[in-house]
């Protein structure tokens, strides 16, 4: 049955592009050979771009939720979650799986440059994050967009970067509250939650360069950027957990190591809140664990049931609601 969600690797572009994608090579680290592939990539790597289904939805009616991805260091809106052979799953699997149990949802991808967000000024990491905000309000126009909740799904620094908008929300309340309340789920894949423990976030960023293409000669500063973010992070994060209590959240773990390490292993990667579910994605490391192949692909499976999951609660919030208003 999963047959039917084998699609072609054409993109879409994003909603500010105003020009059609173009090819572009999407090639990994010679590190990791195993993992070169090309793919057709959009010409523009920075806004947040709307991810269409290839074919309609059997789901009539508006969207009764939003999925929005966010990447880490050194990826990118697309690439991030496009798998070796040209299969997106927030694109090509995810929208038709919601559809079979008559979820619709409008699934969004953030693309930034990671590069300085994580590794440069401070100031750049609250810059996003700012961003990241004023891109989501300006797409909830209508009342019903507006109404609509929302589930982050973030790879490794995406998750920092998440939780940064978050905080600025509140700091920010009387213009972005009404969007803060209407967040109901994060998914975390492979985000490191450390709190003030320094150390290991200096050895976590030479670890998390060996997992990404930053381009030659260039390990050096951005290991000293890391390290020297490294508090701003755990700071974050440490502000992020006294917002999150009315959350559900679902952190996904690697299990398989990456140039000889786990760049984010399980204690690392667990906050330990009691409304949290974390879950070890078998066969994956830190580069895989966001790409895959196959809708039916078993290391997938985690990942949708959880999404799967927390729409299914928005809807029952919402026919909780519907129902209470013809009391």
């Amino acid at each position: 049955m999963w047959s039917k969600f084998r699609t072609s690797t054409t993109s879409q572009t994003g909603i500010s592009a105003g020009v059609p994608a173009t090819p572009s090579t999407l090639v990994a680290d010679e590190e990791l050979s195993d993992e070169l592939t090309s793919t057709r990539l959009s010409i523009e790597n920075v806004g947040l771009f709307p991810i269409q289904p290839t074919k309609p939805l059997n789901t009539t009616g508006p969207a009764h939720l939003e999925i929005i991805a966010v990447h880490g260091l050194g990826g990118g809106w697309e690439k991030t979650w496009t798998a070796s052979n040209g299969n997106m799953w927030l694109r090509d699997f995810l929208p038709f799986q919601l559809d079979e149990i008559e979820l619709k949802a409008r699934i969004w991808s953030y693309g930034y440059n990671s590069k300085t967000a994580f590794s440069t000024a401070v100031s750049d990491i609250t810059d996003e994050a700012s961003i990241l905000l004023d891109r989501i309000q300006g797409e909830r126009i209508s009342d019903a967009d507006k109404k609509r909740r929302i589930v982050f799904v973030a790879h490794s620094l995406g998750g920092i970067l998440v939780k940064k908008a978050m905080v600025l929300a509140q700091e920010r309340y009387r213009i972005y509250g009404d969007l803060l309340s209407k967040i109901h789920g994060v998914v975390f894949l492979g985000t490191p939650h450390r709190g003030s423990d320094l150390a290991w976030w200096a050895t976590f960023a030479a670890n998390m360069l060996k997992a990404v293409q930053l381009g030659r000669g260039t390990n050096t500063a951005y290991v000293s950027g890391l390290r020297r973010n490294s508090e701003e992070f755990a700071h974050i994060s440490q502000q992020w957990v006294e917002r999150s209590a009315d959350l559900q959240i679902r952190t996904f773990y690697e299990t398989e190591r990456l140039s000889g390490v786990l760049v984010v292993d399980k204690e690392s990667a667990c906050l330990n809140l009691p409304n949290e579910v974390p879950v070890a994605l078998a066969g994956s490391n830190h580069r895989t664990m966001c790409k895959f192949e196959e809708a039916g692909s078993q290391r997938y499976r985690p990942v949708l049931n959880a999404l799967r999951g927390m729409a299914a609660d928005i809807r029952g919030l919402i026919l909780k609601s519907e129902a209470s208003k013809k009391e």
